[in-house]
């Protein structure tokens, strides 16, 4: 009886090692698991902490280059409104200067038609009628240099305190050099006739000795011509310019 209760309890106590041992192991492999898992949950935490960290720099970058573009289109279209600004400026000066020209040609042409009426016919003209031709015209060229002096020198001032304050930094060459054309108008005009002397003597039209067959009248009506090229292509400019 002792030895079967000894024998037993033994094997009890074995039994409940064994299973002891058996759940400290079971314990352990998934205590090991579960530690595995929280590793895991940590890395996985950390890289989505990562990750929302980047998006936020990236989020954060993204709108410091919205902003900057933001703020260059503004730059963009400050410039463009000041371009259009000063090309509209540019634009009414030569379109007045344009019309005080054309008022030129229009004085100087109804002058000599109505001398021409007076003067011409059968008969020869008197004394008094060919005094009254030559008033009529002399007035109408007073009347026109009045308007050079008092109109088109003034705003050929205009457009060279333009381009010397704001042209010069943005308007482009060709804008210019189209401006130009008519504030030297005087001097571009002289060179041009000098140019087409020159091409009839290479013609044989004309020989050194003779010169340049230029009358007041040309020198009046070279305003026009000038006002009128310089105003269509400023204007051709600023559409190219603008993209209007």
């Amino acid at each position: 009886m002792d030895l079967f209760n000894s024998g037993f309890g033994f094997f009890v106590s074995t039994a409940i090692v064994a299973g002891l041992s058996a759940f400290g192991g079971a314990y352990l492999k998934e205590y090991a698991k579960f530690q595995l898992l929280e590793e895991k949950q940590a890395q996985i935490l950390e890289h989505q902490a990562k990750l929302v960290s980047q998006t936020e720099q990236i989020k954060s970058e993204f709108d410091f280059v919205k902003l900057a573009l933001q703020h260059q289109s503004w730059i963009d279209e400050q410039r463009w409104q000041f371009r259009k600004d000063l090309f509209l400026e540019l634009i009414e000066i030569l379109l007045e200067a344009r019309e005080n020209a054309l008022h030129i040609d229009a004085l100087v042409l109804e002058a000599h038609k109505l001398a021409h009426s007076l003067t011409s016919g059968d008969e020869e003209p008197s004394v008094e009628v060919e005094n009254l031709a030559e008033n009529i015209m002399s007035d109408a060229y007073s009347k026109a240099e009045e308007i050079i002096a008092d109109r088109l020198t003034l705003l050929s001032e205009r457009l060279k305190i333009l381009l010397n304050q704001k042209g010069i930094l943005f308007l482009s060459n060709e804008a210019i050099h189209s401006i130009s054309l008519f504030i030297n108008s005087h001097r571009v005009w002289e060179e041009e006739e000098l140019k087409d002397f020159a091409s009839k003597v290479q013609r044989g039209e004309l020989s050194y000795d003779d010169r340049p067959a230029t009358g007041y009248d040309d020198y009046l009506f070279h305003y026009s011509s000038a006002a009128t090229k310089s105003y269509r292509n400023i204007i051709n400019i600023a559409k190219s310019d603008l993209q209007i």
